[in-house]
């Protein structure tokens, strides 16, 4: 726990955003954004790193709410877009971000590079 809280003390310290959902004073959820640079359309862009809702708290809309709270930030930034990735298999979230108004991309093709 005290690497995770590192972690984001770190990254709130930076150019990172954190929102939190709580539920009787304790934390069910987080969105984790950071900004990127959108070179064609020469603006900032916001990454949504992590969207996270604890198992006993998912049904509620809070995942719907934190996205319409990284849409608020993102569009008060003047962004020209909010990106994420999520799992192929992850139905449930796809489902939210459609119904959020998220478009899936059917241009590009995501790859990545193991480092570690």
């Amino acid at each position: 726990m005290e690497r995770a809280t590192t972690f984001v003390a770190e990254r709130l310290a930076g150019t990172s955003v954190f929102y939190v959902a709580c539920v009787d004073a304790r934390t069910v959820a987080f969105a984790h954004l950071f900004p990127a640079y959108a070179t064609l359309a020469q603006r900032t862009m916001w990454v949504l790193e992590d969207l996270f809702v604890a198992a006993h708290a998912r049904g509620a809309g809070i995942a719907t709410a934190l996205l319409a709270r990284a849409e608020t930030h993102a569009r008060s930034s003047g962004a020209v877009r909010l990106t994420l990735v999520t799992a192929k298999t992850n139905r449930i979230a796809q489902h939210t971000y459609e119904r959020s108004g998220w478009q899936r991309d059917e241009h590009f093709v995501t790859y990545e590079r193991p480092l570690a």
